[in-house]
């Protein structure tokens, strides 16, 4: 039986359980690749099986194993196993965003206070009518920069990008660009 993705996601990042692991050193081979697609359709990930076995066998090995279909005289000793320890939920959540493929863990953001969004807002109004032909001495010349760089402390403090643009009311892409500038803009 299949298991959802978000309990394999939460399996991702862990090894098996120690005493798991010496059962399956200790399995005979006849019965590991059996025992190994048990604990595959209870959300464990390839890799944290591999790990335990020594040698790893491939990877191609045990994904062949995880799609066997297990024989009743198999099923029978192999209930007389142990039960199978469950994937747990780690004890800290964090978000995880892909980017290029990869995925990466991401602290939780520490949001946004109401004075820091009114704050935002104001300055991103002014900022918005900023032209480069104004006096660095202009309200708006000035509002840009003060924008720039409390959007540059916050997004270092942890506050996410589409946090930020909500806060502000523009586009993500326009605080990602004005954030990817190095220079300073007085």
């Amino acid at each position: 039986m299949p298991v959802s993705a978000a309990v394999r996601r939460i399996a991702r990042e862990q090894d098996l359980p120690a005493s798991e692991a010496d059962l399956l050193r200790k399995l005979p081979e006849a019965f590991l690749p059996y025992r190994i697609k048990d604990l595959y359709n209870l959300g464990w990930p390839m890799r944290a099986m591999r790990e335990c076995l020594t040698p790893p066998p491939p990877s191609g090995t045990v994904r062949a194993w995880c799609n066997r279909p297990t024989p009743a005289n198999v099923r029978s000793f192999l209930s007389k196993l142990p039960a199978m320890p469950k994937p747990t939920p780690p004890a800290s959540v964090t978000k995880v965003r892909k980017r290029g493929g990869k995925s990466k863990k991401y602290p939780p953001s520490p949001g946004l206070t109401a004075a820091t969004t009114e704050e935002l807002a104001n300055l991103s109004y002014y900022a918005q009518r900023y032209r480069s032909g104004m006096a660095p001495t202009h309200k708006c010349a000035i509002a840009n920069h003060d924008f720039t760089q409390r959007l540059r402390e916050l997004r270092d403090s942890g506050v996410t990008i589409a946090e930020l643009a909500d806060a502000a009311d523009v586009t993500y892409r326009s605080i990602a660009r004005r954030l990817s500038y190095t220079k300073s803009t007085v």
